[in-house]
């Protein structure tokens, strides 16, 4: 009877974009961040995705994207997920709390660039 279940579980839509969003939970796991954002985005594309994983495979890719230097992707999503009527309030919080951390450590980077006006000698 579990088999049953097991397999009616994996047939369905939302079993299948689980089934994507979990594999790319492992690729990032084990720091294949490329690999990762391939199924999430495949997640994140299928037509039957509820809001809720979609918004967890966005959160996710967006971690991904950090973790290979792409922040403009990653920010994109997390704007996506704010954007979101139907995402769940936590995925919203979280989110919001990661585009902050981005944007506090883009100023910390930015502050500690030498100015070219500075260094240049007469």
């Amino acid at each position: 009877m579990r088999l049953l279940q097991w397999l009616a579980g994996r047939l369905s839509s939302r079993g299948q974009g689980m089934g994507l969003y979990k594999r790319g939970m492992v690729k990032a796991k084990r720091h294949d961040y490329l690999g990762a954002i391939e199924d999430y985005t495949s997640t994140i594309l299928r037509s039957d995705t509820p809001a809720s994983l979609r918004a967890m495979a966005l959160y996710n890719r967006a971690l991904a994207y950090t973790e290979a230097h792409q922040n403009e992707l990653a920010v994109g999503d997390l704007n996506e997920i704010l954007n979101m009527l139907e995402t769940l309030p936590n995925i919203k919080v979280e989110a919001r709390r990661r585009l902050l951390r981005m944007q506090r450590r883009a100023d910390t980077i930015s502050n500690h660039q030498p100015d070219n006006e500075t260094e240049q000698t007469s």
